[in-house]
């Protein structure tokens, strides 16, 4: 019977290729596992971190005179100036009558003339919502005599010094300050476009040493 020669061989030939594909599968796995090894010893870096913006301040205006408290859309801004006097008791006496004797709430002002020229006090009647209420009192005071017929100027002037509470009226005018008690029992110190034109009434409140803030006037007159 013939004789197989090349069995063992073949089998032999197997057993190498069998080793090699072990020892192919185990450097492999040895390689994954130590790649792992390394990427989990390797530091994340840290995340980035956004510095915070600098503050910004915003310089401030108009030092001496803060900016007044916006004029709501009831202000009673509008008001008729019928005199000027160049004597502060002329002017608190005009102003006066028209409170004691027509019922019409008066205020008055101190307005310097530029350069060395004399202080004038305006007399302003009333205070008034609007521009056109403010020309139907002024026609009323012509109609009752309380001003001659086309005088009296309307004038837009929201502002005035509001006495602290519990003031006195006397006091204030010995102190030369220009001080009417409105209908309201507050005490008023002038009529103002704004803290520039108020800046003389200021200062005399300084110097008598009295504290008032300069706010639009509200409410009734």
């Amino acid at each position: 019977m013939p004789v197989p020669i090349a069995e063992q061989p073949r089998r032999g030939l197997r057993v190498a290729v069998g080793a090699l594909v072990v020892a192919g599968l185990a450097v492999g796995g040895w390689a994954l596992l130590a790649r792992a090894r390394e990427s989990a010893a390797v530091p994340r870096p840290p995340a980035a971190t956004v510095p915070p913006a600098p503050a910004t301040s915003t310089p401030s205006t108009n030092l001496h005179h803060p900016p007044p408290p916006p004029v709501r859309l009831d202000t009673l801004g509008w008001t008729v100036q019928l005199a000027a006097y160049a004597s502060l008791d002329k002017a608190l006496a005009h102003a006066d009558r028209l409170a004691a004797d027509a019922g019409v709430p008066a205020l008055v002002t101190p307005v310097p003339q530029g350069g060395k020229g004399p202080m004038w006090y305006r007399v302003l009647a009333g205070s008034y919502a609007t521009r056109a209420a403010a020309g139907t009192a002024r026609a009323s005071l012509w109609r009752r005599g309380l001003a001659a017929e086309g005088v009296g100027d309307l004038v837009l002037a929201p502002y005035s010094y509001h006495a602290p509470a519990g003031a006195s009226l006397e006091q204030l005018r010995r102190r030369g300050l220009p001080a009417m008690r409105w209908s309201n029992g507050v005490i008023l110190l002038g009529a103002f476009v704004g803290p520039d034109q108020a800046a003389y009434t200021q200062a005399a409140l300084k110097r008598a040493g009295v504290r008032a803030n300069l706010l639009p006037r509200m409410g009734t007159p």
